[in-house]
């Protein structure tokens, strides 16, 4: 079931509606083919048979937000197949759910390995480098035992006021303490972390990336492939013109078009984000949604009484709510959402557990703090509005107004001159 807001806008009532053109309209008739296509012939790079040589453990660092990512991976896979790679394995964003993880488990063979990062698992972590201020950075093992890396990313606007690391690696695939780290620095140092960022990839060793451009349906676009500075140059919009035309709103509608995957809190606080960008000081946001999965963690209405991360080691230290913070949906595809964490740390087959442990713990996660606090940060600020397929009561919960069907959505447009809207927002 996907969420499409074409067939929801005619419901809108104010004198003017316009739309901010994050994404582009116009599916992809055969999205396996386009990726095939485009890791034969990749920008600035030789094809991907060129590339891998025989004996190479490849790895796939997926962002589990790509639309229609089973597509996508058959195409991967199959210009694997004409390498002579050892093997493939996946590992995906925290906030990945296991439609998506089966998605693509259907795509691979049996002897691949496809985990769900987890940045305190010690496990799974490997140490890579230290960073600016000695402090180690450890990436998920399966990286950094790879001999090639292949980042597949949703491609999102890229703007020099927000740099970050468009690969995915650093910090969602990075251990807790990093992502902590990262989240505390100061907005000042966005720069500095994304040249952190960029030091992490190279000292990875990533040297191609396969970006997937979504459209207003929350599908395939465009696939693309390159250098990470070519598609930097594909992704890169101008500041300078942005916010020329469509002039801002008093009321925003954002919406989550696209499948299961796209229905979860992590790309609701992105699509928040997007909004921010486009309405006027005091203004409405609304967030139209086919989510089903409750507050759970730091959004739950009783946080110290969640249990949904009763799933982790008995050994690992309480959790610090900040763990997570906003910043990494700010700088995109962030966070996770927690009712995907599904795995138990006892049972993953990718990393036994006579793995030897690394000495000290690592921070605990509550995916759902940067969430939290970005809505929060919005409410303050903004009348916040959410359709969402959950009782009115658990999305008051969070400080939001619940709007229920279409003819509400029109009741409330109708009292604004102007409304703007932007589709598939979690890509905005």
């Amino acid at each position: 079931m996907s969420l499409q807001f074409s067939d929801t806008i005619d419901a809108l009532t104010s004198n003017q509606v316009w739309r901010y053109a994050s994404v582009p309209d116009g599916n992809h008739p055969d999205v396996a083919a386009a990726t095939y296509a485009a890791l034969q012939t990749p920008t600035d790079f030789p094809p991907l048979s060129a590339a891998v040589v025989a004996g190479d453990r490849v790895t796939l660092a997926v962002d589990p937000n790509v639309p229609q990512i089973g597509e996508v991976i058959r195409g991967v896979v199959r210009a694997l197949s004409e390498t002579d790679a050892d093997g493939v394995d996946v590992v995906l964003w925290d906030e990945a759910s296991d439609e998506t993880i089966e998605a693509i488990r259907s795509e691979m063979v049996p002897t691949s390995r496809i985990v769900r990062h987890r940045s305190n698992d010690r496990r799974q972590l490997s140490y890579l480098a230290a960073d600016e201020s000695a402090e180690p950075i450890y990436l998920n093992r399966l990286l950094v035992d790879a001999d090639f890396v292949l980042p597949i990313m949703a491609g999102r606007p890229s703007v020099p006021s927000r740099p970050r690391d468009l690969t995915g690696v650093y910090p969602w695939l990075a251990d807790s303490a990093a992502r902590t780290r990262y989240r505390d620095s100061p907005p000042s140092a966005a720069e500095e972390n994304a040249r952190m960022a960029a030091e992490t990839t190279w000292l990875l060793g990533v040297q191609i990336m396969l970006c997937v451009s979504p459209s207003a349906d929350g599908a395939v676009h465009q696939v693309t492939a390159g250098t990470i500075e070519s598609v930097a140059k594909t992704l890169h919009q101008d500041e300078a013109t942005e916010a020329d035309f469509p002039p801002p709103a008093p009321l925003i509608v954002a919406s989550l078009d696209g499948g299961p995957q796209q229905q979860t809190w992590a790309n609701a606080a992105r699509a928040a984000r997007a909004a921010m960008d486009h309405v006027l000081p005091g203004g409405t946001i609304v967030l139209w949604t086919d989510i089903t999965d409750l507050p759970s963690g730091a959004m739950s209405p009783d946080p110290a009484a969640d249990d949904d991360f009763d799933d982790e080691d008995d050994d690992d230290p309480p959790r610090d709510d900040d763990d997570r913070d906003r910043k990494e949906l700010d700088n995109e595809d962030d966070e996770a959402d927690p009712s995907t964490e599904t795995d138990s740390d006892d049972d993953d087959p990718a990393f036994p557990s006579s793995t030897k442990a690394m000495e000290g713990d690592f921070p605990d996660w509550d995916p759902s703090v940067s969430v939290s606090r970005l809505l929060a940060d919005i409410t303050a600020e903004h009348r916040l509005l959410i359709h969402a397929r959950l009782d009115d009561a658990m999305i008051e919960s969070l400080g939001a107004g619940a709007i229920a069907d279409r003819a509400g959505l029109g009741r409330l447009s109708s009292g604004f001159d102007g409304c703007g809207v932007i589709r598939a927002a979690q890509f905005g």
